[in-house]
């Protein structure tokens, strides 16, 4: 989407003396609302997707974390596992929880 808007831009760029010999500016310049409103409701869209997608992931990783401490401190206070292995899970936890998350966005 975004090379077409690019085609478009430089097709508009490169007819403007076409445009004022010929009165076309008009026609141009709704053509150029088209494709710019095509690419913003595309944007949005994956705004869109990628906010819910953020949400979705934080809101697994805090239940992930609260049910992986519990079992945790569960088997630590059974003596299963020692105090340092508690501290080993929540720094995995800590360093999954701040890796920077997947993105759908085009650079």
């Amino acid at each position: 989407m975004v090379l077409y808007m690019i085609i478009e831009c430089l097709d508009m760029i490169t007819n403007i003396i076409n445009i004022k010999l010929f009165a076309t500016k008009k026609r141009e310049n709704e053509r150029f609302a088209k494709v710019t409103q095509k690419e913003y409701e595309l944007r949005t869209i994956v705004w869109r997707f990628n906010n819910r997608y953020y949400a979705v992931q934080g809101f697994g990783m805090a239940v992930l974390e609260v049910i992986g401490m519990l079992i945790s401190i569960n088997m630590w206070s059974k003596g299963a596992i020692s105090a340092g292995t508690v501290v080993m899970i929540q720094a995995y936890f800590a360093t999954v929880l701040f890796t920077k998350p997947i993105s759908f966005e085009s650079s």
